[in-house]
């Protein structure tokens, strides 16, 4: 058995610009997505929208009400994919949606 638990995640990054999206794919099955400019939850600027896939595809749910955040700051993005990365760490989804439950607080 393969200890994926030390290895360091990495990730690719696909880009569909017609559809504005954006998607860190991580090696642990995570997936971050990115949607700016039209059909999104965002002003194409400074914010966008957030949505985080399982390793199942399906979508973490990110708020109570919703899988997305709408406008999320972009500045915010290298810290996401720093937890994203560690996601592994934790034994539900619930501490991915408690970061992002914890930033919305702030």
């Amino acid at each position: 058995m393969t200890d994926t638990q030390n290895k360091p995640t990495t990730y690719r990054v696909e880009t569909t610009e017609e559809r504005g999206l954006t998607q860190y794919i991580f090696s642990n099955g995570y997936t971050l997505s990115i949607g700016k400019g039209q059909g999104h939850y965002s002003n194409t600027t400074d914010n966008c929208e957030i949505a985080v896939i399982d390793p199942n595809d399906n979508f973490v749910p990110l708020r109570s009400y919703d899988d997305v955040i709408p406008y999320h700051p972009v500045s915010d993005i290298p810290s996401i994919i720093e937890v994203i990365k560690d996601a592994h760490r934790f034994k539900t989804h619930r501490g991915l949606i408690s970061f992002f439950q914890d930033y919305e607080d702030k």
